[in-house]
């Protein structure tokens, strides 16, 4: 991203991920379960080239705690169903936190009156991280040389991160 619209930015972004699956005995069914944890902070620096007017540019730092669930069933040798149950998290990149505010004029159509100062864009480093819940029933057909997979899927999200105009 060009630094006149995004600071430039120190990222320390680090994860720790584990995952481990259970066979219970000789029985058709598996659980697969797994954690993980997301840290990102941001630093942005200030310059010549990125100024920003509002001083809402600020440090930041997200961090959560996922999860996947995984139950499959073993039909035949090649035919397996699966539930799945996970949680997702996904951190505000650098644009979507500190895209450059930018300063604008209008002019009032009524009386031809040059308003100056109004904000044609505004960075937000209020910004909430996303998180998902994801449920998934699947179906698997896996030959030697192919796969299919049918599924449906059903995803909610909350804080969804968007890009919002306003008139």
């Amino acid at each position: 991203v060009d630094p006149d619209f995004v600071p430039e930015t120190d990222a320390d972004l680090w994860h720790l991920y584990v995952r481990d699956s259970i066979k219970f005995n000789d029985s058709a069914f598996s659980l697969t379960s797994g954690l993980r944890y997301d840290h990102v902070s941001y630093k942005p620096q200030l310059n010549d080239g990125f100024t920003d007017v509002t001083g809402s540019v600020q440090d930041s730092s997200f961090s959560a705690v996922t999860g996947q669930l995984v139950g499959n069933y073993q039909l035949t040798e090649q035919q397996s169903v699966a539930l799945q149950l996970g949680r997702g998290f996904r951190a505000p990149s650098t644009e979507e936190m500190y895209f450059q505010t930018a300063l604008t004029s209008r002019t009032e159509q009524a009386t031809g009156v040059v308003v100056p100062g109004l904000y044609s864009s505004l960075s937000n480093p209020n910004l909430e991280a996303e998180y998902s819940t994801n449920l998934e029933l699947a179906y698997q057909w896996q030959g030697d040389n192919s796969r299919i997979k049918v599924a449906l899927f059903k995803d909610n999200y909350r804080d969804m991160i968007a890009t919002v105009t306003k008139v």
